[in-house]
C-alpha cells in the first residue's frame, strides 16, 4: 500500500513455460517512503508437476518507481526432487 507502507501477507504462484507451478507465501514491510521501498520474504510451499513438494525461501528488496514500474534485487533457493523432472 503506497499510502501506509503496509505489505499485506499473501500467496502467489510462479508458472513455468510448461504449466508447472511453484506456490509461495510472502510477507514484508516498508523500509523507505520515498521512493517506496519494501523488504519482502518469500517461502515456497510446494507446487505442481516437477515442482511438487518444492521447498525454498527468498528475500528481495523492491523499489517502486511508479505504481506500474519497480526494481527488485535479492535471491534465495529452490529445491525439488530430480524424480519430478519427467520429460514432457
Amino acid at each position: 500500500d503506497f499510502a501506509t507502507g503496509a505489505v499485506t501477507e499473501g500467496m502467489g504462484v510462479l508458472t513455468a513455460a510448461n504449466g508447472d507451478e511453484v506456490h509461495l507465501e510472502y510477507a514484508g514491510s516498508a523500509t523507505s517512503a520515498a521512493p517506496p521501498t519494501y523488504a519482502l520474504h518469500y517461502v515456497v510451499t510446494g507446487g505442481t508437476g516437477r515442482f511438487s513438494g518444492a521447498e525454498g525461501e527468498a528475500d528481495f528488496v523492491v523499489i517502486y518507481t511508479s505504481e506500474t514500474t519497480w526494481i527488485a534485487e535479492g535471491g534465495g533457493w529452490l529445491s525439488y526432487a530430480a524424480s519430478n523432472r519427467a520429460s514432457r
